[in-house]
């Protein structure tokens, strides 16, 4: 279909046929591919929802943004590859068309909504890293819910807002969906620019807190006296290398299929046949790569995520050991050399709260403990203030790791 809606003529005709032509050898190797990337993205997709829905442990603020960016892979590849592979098929000019009206209504929606999941999730990866004591009065269930919320209403305005005042895109003499030119008045043209520099600042934006993240794995890596510690090796770099591959590869396939439709469109002539065949692999890369690398970097290559599949399909699952046993063979073990070593002279004692030794057992942090039968003496009760006898009290820290917990004063008897 030629611009305007008119009728191509022959010359115009025996290019378009000679860009629709492809071997049926590429076509079944590109469909093939397609299938699989659609297969793993939606897949992935909807199985991630189902864990996080399904299982407790897995109901976090950060694992339901890893859920939304499930869904835009899910409605991003479930829409544009069925379309694809028509295409490869048909190898006419509607489903051309059909392909170009498709990218018109869900590509930039759901790439503007998915560089939105990923600021979230940078935000919540500083917050992580660089602020832990603070990340679970920041980053809470009902403002990343509220964010989501945003990111999906812009998403639908900037994607959407084109198609709704200019109508769907026509078809250009290399069969490429024609734009309204950048310097354009219209007001599709002002949201397209307004698209283009959003993506531009959060990408910037995403970079500086990546920059942050960066700075505190040097200071783990300053603080690291005991051995030479490369970068990669910070607790802080593992968690924000998947994020910046994500990223980085998200930006590249979109980058390079944005540059390639431009310098295809802004040909006068046909188009070479190498340039059209660099548009498509570009294509191709965007709609399947990201795709396919969100749910399995994201999400399934953590440990929790493992666990919750093998549950789902009925395998065992590797059990730590309890951490509560442990602390308690440790005190057993601690009181029995403390019962053995009651014989010898004490010549002082710390004071609880500024009280007396002989007044401990007088206040109301002190508990007497009966210490455990041991194989080389009898019982012995021991005054064990609370500060004393506490251990570290296992808390949720940042990013929903497990970590001790240690009160002011407090003597780790684990230690």
């Amino acid at each position: 279909m030629a611009e305007g809606g008119s009728r191509p003529s022959g010359q115009d005709r025996t290019n378009q046929l000679n860009i629709l032509a492809i071997s049926s050898l590429s076509r079944d190797l590109q469909t093939v591919y397609l299938v699989i990337a659609l297969v793993v993205s939606v897949g992935c997709g909807l199985l991630l929802i189902f864990l996080v829905w399904k299982k407790e442990y897995l109901q976090k603020p950060s694992h339901y943004l890893r859920c939304n960016l499930a869904v835009d892979d899910i409605i991003f590849t479930g829409g544009l590859i069925p379309t694809q592979i028509y295409r490869f098929f048909q190898q006419d000019v509607e489903s051309e068309q059909l392909l170009c009206s498709a990218k018109a209504l869900l590509l930039a929606a759901c790439l503007v909504s998915m560089l939105g999941t990923y600021l979230m999730m940078a935000v919540e990866l500083y917050y992580c890293i660089c602020h832990p004591l603070h990340y679970h009065s920041k980053v809470t269930t009902k403002r990343v819910l509220c964010a989501i919320l945003a990111s999906r209403v812009i998403s639908m305005i900037l994607g959407l807002g084109p198609v709704v005042f200019s109508g769907l895109p026509n078809l250009n003499a290399n069969l490429q969906c024609e734009l309204e030119p950048a310097n354009s008045a219209s007001v599709a043209a002002i949201l397209r620019t307004i698209v283009l520099f959003v993506a531009v600042l959060v990408g910037f934006t995403i970079l500086i807190l990546y920059y942050f993240v960066l700075k505190e794995a040097r200071k783990q890596q300053a603080r690291d006296e005991s051995r030479n510690m490369w970068i990669f090796q910070t607790k802080a770099f593992r968690k924000m290398a998947p994020h910046a591959i994500i990223l980085a590869v998200s930006g590249a396939t979109s980058f390079f299929q944005v540059a390639m439709v431009r310098n295809v469109i802004s040909m006068e002539e046909k188009a070479s046949h190498s340039m059209i065949v660099t548009e498509r692999v570009a294509t191709l890369l965007q709609f399947t790569l990201s795709s396919m690398a969100n749910p399995i970097i994201y999400s399934f290559r953590l440990p929790e995520f493992r666990k919750a599949c093998k549950e789902l399909c009925g395998l065992p699952t590797s059990l730590p050991v309890a951490s509560n046993v442990r602390r308690k063979q440790d005190m057993n073990t601690t009181v029995c050399s403390l019962t053995q070593a009651s014989s010898c002279p004490v010549t002082s004692r710390e004071t609880v709260n500024g009280t007396l030794p002989n007044q401990i057992t007088a206040q109301a942090d002190i508990e007497i403990k009966q210490a455990p039968s041991c194989t080389y003496g009898r019982p012995k009760q021991i005054a064990i203030g609370a500060e004393e006898r506490a251990a570290p009290t296992p808390v949720s820290g940042g990013c929903g790791d497990t970590v001790l917990e240690t009160i002011p004063g407090q003597t780790n008897v684990n230690a």
